[in-house]
């Protein structure tokens, strides 16, 4: 299986911060100011900038796993499968359990990828790390084309209007977020961009510390913020995940319920 290089990208937005729940690792929250201006700068899709930021921030803590993780984000987004590998496997060897598993995650997708440079192929699992980092611009990553789909990933204007059609299947889409939570901060922008898109569905957010919505809280098993739930027009859930879903991530999921009849 080929990947383009905008499935890269949103597998890498998948896995950047869908298992993370409440942002927290080993009990200790992401306060350090200079995680979290890269961390902003990869929600911004600023993948270059915050590469350099937490490379920066790798000088001093070296054995961050959380920080390896992200830098194996942006080389995926940019990429650079090779380096992407490199910091994933780094991980593995240091990072928290629920690190470790979308790290395994990541390689998992890397070992799918070509990469092709320069017109000449070699496989994800490969390339080195510096004809990746190298040929970052330059790389040519085929996709086999799906059905519904093209191989640029591109949606045209009937694609678009199937998927206004099928609108219906999703009736209401719910995010449940804390004030003090980070990862629900990181996620608005999304949402936000996402109400303006998908106009014919209901989007609500819900405080959770707001006691009239507990039972709410109750009845959908939210225990980590923000938590994204997708109900259909009977009621049944089709998703329920705990972490932020960014960028392109988030509207590729809400796609994958309203193309399916």
């Amino acid at each position: 299986m080929k990947l383009s290089k905008r499935q890269l990208k949103i597998q890498a937005g998948t896995l950047g911060l869908a298992s993370l729940l409440a942002l927290t690792v080993g009990g200790q929250a992401f306060s350090a100011p200079d995680m979290q201006g890269a961390i902003k700068k990869y929600n911004a899709k600023d993948y270059q900038g915050a590469l350099n930021d937490f490379k920066e921030f790798a000088k001093t803590k070296p054995n961050d796993g959380l920080c390896h993780y992200y830098m194996a984000l942006c080389n995926q987004c940019l990429a650079r499968v090779g380096e992407a590998k490199l910091h994933y496997q780094k991980v593995l060897e240091i990072g928290h359990p629920s690190l470790k598993a979308n790290a395994q995650t990541g390689l998992n997708q890397l070992e799918k990828v070509t990469v092709r440079y320069g017109g000449v192929g070699s496989s994800g699992g490969s390339s080195s790390t510096s004809a990746a980092a190298g040929a970052a611009d330059n790389s040519l990553i085929s996709v086999k084309p799906t059905a519904g789909g093209k191989a640029d990933g591109k949606t045209d204007a009937k694609d678009a209007k199937e998927v206004k059609k099928t609108l219906p299947n999703i009736k209401r889409v719910i995010m449940f977020y804390s004030d003090s939570s980070p990862g629900s901060a990181a996620m608005e922008s999304t949402w936000d961009d996402a109400k303006q898109k998908y106009k014919d569905l209901e989007f609500t957010r819900l405080n959770v510390a707001d006691s009239a919505n507990s039972d709410m809280v109750a009845q959908y098993g939210v225990t980590s913020y923000p938590t994204t739930v997708v109900i259909d027009q009977g009621g049944k859930v089709l998703h329920n995940q705990a972490g932020p879903i960014i960028g392109e991530a988030f509207g590729t999921m809400l796609d994958g319920y309203l193309k399916k009849k």
